[in-house]
């Protein structure tokens, strides 16, 4: 089994009670900014904040899907070891909204 180290990553989206999304960054020779995203499978208790900056180590699995005719690669990560790299910024709770409350 092949494992992967990701460093600074961001995690982008969480799914509730099985693992989160990271997407880490890179710069291509052309000066472009370009993501690789991977699914991390852990536990509930193991799972950051949306926004979160991680670093995730663990075994690395490649999934071939389709989606509208396009084939991708879609990477997984199970059996992680997550270390919180920075906490995603708390809201303001003296933040103003342009809501109206209904009485």
């Amino acid at each position: 089994m092949a494992t992967i180290t990701i460093t600074n990553a961001k995690v982008n989206r969480v799914i509730q009670d099985m693992g989160f999304e990271v997407a880490e960054s890179y710069e291509t020779r052309d000066g472009d900014i370009k993501e690789t995203k991977f699914t991390v499978w852990t536990t509930p208790n193991n799972i950051p904040a949306e926004g979160a900056t991680v670093n995730v180590s663990g075994n690395v699995s490649v999934r071939l899907e389709e989606y509208n005719g396009n084939k991708f690669a879609r990477f997984h990560v199970n059996q992680p070891t997550v270390n919180l790299v920075s906490s995603p910024p708390a809201a303001d709770p003296f933040q103003t909204t342009d809501q109206q409350v209904p009485f």
